[in-house]
């Protein structure tokens, strides 16, 4: 898992995904429950809470081996390659 993918699943860092409001100033929220726009949930959290990491979970890896290139052509643009081997850790 890529660390950066790996901190936002790990961690409970809460970011709010929905809070609608009455007015367009923000000022008057719509309480959960109340029929609005089709909608009864007004205010959604996302990652309030830890993702649950399965504990018998394998790494799809043990080995890896990455290497590349890249070419400036002309300026402000490159060409490049990259390229990885990774044998399967767990061939099943």
């Amino acid at each position: 898992m890529p660390n950066d993918l790996a901190a936002r699943a790990l961690s409970a860092d809460e970011a709010t995904t929905r809070a609608d409001y009455f007015d367009a100033n923000l000022t008057q929220p719509i309480p959960n429950g109340v029929l609005a726009g089709g909608q009864t949930n007004h205010f959604v959290l996302a990652g309030a809470h830890p993702a649950q990491i399965d504990p018998e979970a394998k790494l799809s890896y043990k080995d890896e081996l990455v290497g590349g290139f890249e070419w400036e052509a002309v300026p402000n643009t490159t060409l490049g390659a990259a390229s990885a081997l990774a044998p399967r850790a767990y061939p099943w």
